[in-house]
């Protein structure tokens, strides 16, 4: 028995040590990452400007943040709305609580501002996104060859 639990305790050193090391070289990858990935993948992964914030550039990770959370906010607040206008007309009765009623429901296309806003939201959003991550990625590479020039 007491071997047993000898092997089972080094084994389970074991494990803890090879989780270790799989941690210390990700950060060892993650120290030689250049900067310039590190703010794309800031920007992609999270939210259009923060790579620019990390960068310190705070004016255009501002106007990409802002820029991207109105979209956001036209895209939740109008399905928001729509989910609203639709649990009222079937706790009205006038909807039945059908899954194809409800569908046809979400099928019909708002009209005039709404329809327009809901256009273009989506497209800026993408938009807005891609040039985080595309102005991330420059703005650390100009950084970088700053840092080296002037070290």
């Amino acid at each position: 028995m007491g071997v047993e639990r000898n092997d089972h305790s080094i084994e389970v050193f074991n494990r803890g040590q090879a989780a270790q090391n799989r941690i210390q070289a990700s950060i060892k990858i993650g120290e030689s990452m250049s900067k310039s990935i590190k703010a794309a993948l800031l920007s992609a992964l999270l939210f259009p400007g923060i790579g620019h914030f990390y960068l310190k550039k705070p004016i255009p990770g501002t106007v990409l943040a802002v820029t991207a959370f109105a979209a956001l906010y036209v895209l939740v607040s109008n399905a928001l709305e729509r989910a609203m206008q639709i649990s009222d007309q079937i706790l009205s009765g006038t909807v039945q609580p059908d899954p194809a009623a409800i569908s046809q429901l979400l099928a019909q296309q708002p009209a005039g501002t709404e329809d327009t806003l809901l256009g273009i939201a989506p497209a800026a959003l993408l938009t807005v996104w891609l040039i985080g991550i595309v102005g991330a990625f420059r703005a650390g590479r100009v950084h970088s060859k700053s840092d080296s020039t002037n070290g």
